[in-house]
């Protein structure tokens, strides 16, 4: 009896990596979890090793393994062809599929999957990115990038970023009372001596200031409180400001697509989109995509895709 057909979508990015299996008639099968896939810091043998831990984690949970019809991963850190092809070769081997049955690309090109015509997407959880898709008279695909530019020169409205500033403001004494405690009961410190101390310990990851962006925004959103507002606005500003210009680089853009553990919580992208609104944004089709991976999933089902691109 032949194997059950599936079609598999990997999203991996800076502090988790999700795989999705769909049947051919687009029902879910499974998900499988796994630790950050960003390409750049991983490098490819702990990249792959991540990914195929991620799917593994999605097979376990079916009765027979399924055969893969076509796969796709889109992951976090692979912003060129050669880290493309590179990442592509070493999984093909461990997952052990043919080359044209997979696809290695860069997680915002998950979300573009099946849009209809040019558009922007951004990307806003642990990192940031925007990405502006534009179609020539040939039908090529082109893609600009705004921001994207990781956590040291970067990611901009970002669960990092937002992380950070308020960790900014409690260390330089700037903090009111209720933002500085709600920090420090965060990371279950005393002072902000011990949480100066403890940004520039050896166990730092840009993780840690990310964790924090859902307690800044609980505080601004659900208890009023001005000062988590304005880092929060602060950020958003910037992102809108990337979004603007990613826009003017693909003329007649159509779609806004949002994704990220961020930009699909409510006040977060509403705030944002307001924003937009106020630099003169156009009114244009707008979703929110909380699953990249199932989106992608079904996308690959539907042959909605452009190998290749980036």
């Amino acid at each position: 009896m032949p194997r059950p057909r599936s079609y598999l979508a990997v999203d991996g990015g800076g502090t988790k990596t999700h795989a999705v299996l769909i049947d051919a008639r687009g029902e879910f099968l499974a998900r499988g979890k796994a630790g950050a896939s960003n390409y750049l810091k991983l490098g490819v043998n702990e990249w792959t090793h991540t990914v195929y831990l991620a799917v593994e984690n999605a097979i376990a949970q079916l009765a027979e393994p399924p055969e893969i019809v076509r796969a796709w991963i889109g992951t976090a850190g692979i912003e060129t062809e050669k880290q493309a092809q590179e990442a592509h070769a070493s999984l093909c081997h461990s997952l052990h599929l043919p080359k044209e049955r997979l696809c290695v690309t860069n997680d915002a090109a998950l979300l573009r999957a099946g849009m209809n015509g040019p558009g922007i997407v951004v990307i806003a959880g642990t990192g940031s990115v925007v990405h502006g898709y534009a179609t020539s008279s040939q039908n090529t695909t082109s893609s600009i990038q705004v921001g994207g530019l990781g956590w040291i020169l970067g990611d901009e409205g970002s669960g990092f970023s937002i992380g950070r500033a308020a960790i900014k403001k409690v260390v330089s004494s700037q903090a009111g009372p209720e933002l500085g405690g709600a920090v420090l009961t965060h990371f279950r410190l005393d002072s902000r001596e011990d949480l100066l101390e403890a940004m520039y310990s050896p166990e730092f990851c840009p993780y840690h200031p990310a964790t924090l962006s859902r307690t800044i925004i609980s505080l601004a959103f659900d208890r009023q409180n001005t000062e988590a507002m304005d880092i929060i606005r602060d950020q958003l500003k910037i992102l809108a400001d990337q979004i603007m210009l990613a826009f003017a680089g693909v003329p007649g853009a159509s779609h806004l697509i949002l994704s990220g553990g961020l930009a699909t919580q409510k006040p977060y992208h509403i705030m944002l989109l307001n924003l937009l609104q106020q630099n003169g944004f156009p009114s244009i089709s707008t979703h929110i995509i909380v699953d990249a991976a199932e989106h992608a999933a079904e996308a690959l089902r539907k042959n909605q895709i452009e190998y290749g691109y980036l």
